[in-house]
């Protein structure tokens, strides 16, 4: 005779079945989903690949058109401010001085050269101007030199009368040979000719390194004197603007005078235009459209 436990014990073992039948067939299913999920994923990522990649050359082929488009704007800009520029100098011979800490002169003697003028005469002033040792000092006893102050006013004077003149004086000479002051000139133009305007260069990377009261206004004042007229251009990058200093000593400004649109201004303030042009506040126009329209 079967017991009840027998019966008990079989429909456990068949309950127990089901249980296993049915965990081994969910998770079957479960696999079978996540599988799916995974590459509807991946098939998610590879159409949105393939869409940024069409959109990538989409993007490239904008910016070759628009690269096209500046160099054809370039071209016409160059044509444009040659046509502006073109012969506007002949005949005027024209000094740059550099005082700024910026070893360079913006490209300026070869523009005013294409632009017909001659530029005999280019001086650039050290970066440590008027930081000098006694030992330094010492090199100008001789002319009777004997502080920074006096070599500072008689190197200044001296390039004016250089300028003025087409001489150079003991001072200036010996600045030059210390390597105080950079010197470039043709003498013999200067012989025949005289300066007819100044371009001085100034900026500085920082208040501290300013120099303009120290070189750029007693320039100023000396060849107002000596009646050349002179025009102050600066970078449109630099730190501290001399700017609004030459303003105050009454003179023509030019703040981008690194850019196409500086230079040509600077053309026109030689040519005979008044006014302080350029890209920062305290210039009164960008350009002298006014002149322009006049020509």
């Amino acid at each position: 005779m079967i017991s009840t436990r027998f019966y008990i014990i079989t429909i456990a073992i068949i309950f127990i079945s089901l249980g296993t039948g049915i965990l081994i067939g969910i998770n079957m299913n479960g696999q079978d989903l996540y599988l799916k999920q995974q590459q509807l994923l991946l098939e998610s990522f590879e159409n949105r690949y393939n869409q940024m990649a069409v959109e990538k050359e989409d993007f490239l082929n904008q910016i070759n058109l628009l690269l096209e488009e500046k160099d054809h704007s370039i071209q016409i800009l160059d044509h444009i401010i040659y046509e502006l520029s073109s012969s506007k100098l002949k005949g005027l011979n024209i000094a740059i001085i550099n005082t700024s800490e910026y070893e360079h002169s913006i490209g300026l003697k070869s523009f005013i050269e294409e632009s017909g003028g001659v530029v005999p005469i280019e001086v650039n002033y050290s970066k440590d101007f008027g930081k000098f040792t006694s030992e330094k000092l010492s090199d100008f006893l001789s002319l009777k030199i004997e502080s920074s102050k006096e070599l500072i006013e008689a190197i200044n004077k001296d390039i004016v009368d250089l300028i003025t003149y087409g001489k150079k004086n003991s001072v200036l000479e010996e600045a030059i040979s210390h390597n105080i002051i950079q010197y470039r000139g043709e003498n013999e133009v200067i012989t025949d000719e005289p300066i007819h305007f100044v371009v001085i260069i100034g900026g500085s990377s920082t208040i501290e390194k300013n120099h303009v009261e120290l070189i750029d206004l007693p320039l100023i004042d000396l060849f107002n004197k000596n009646v050349i007229p002179v025009v102050g251009v600066e970078s449109n990058d630099v730190g501290y603007s001399y700017i609004p200093h030459y303003k105050e000593a009454k003179i023509s400004t030019i703040d981008n005078v690194n850019t196409s649109i500086g230079k040509v201004s600077l053309v026109y303030v030689i040519s005979g235009v008044d006014g302080n042009f350029g890209e920062k506040d305290f210039s009164d126009h960008l350009f002298p459209m006014k002149a322009i329209g006049d020509n």
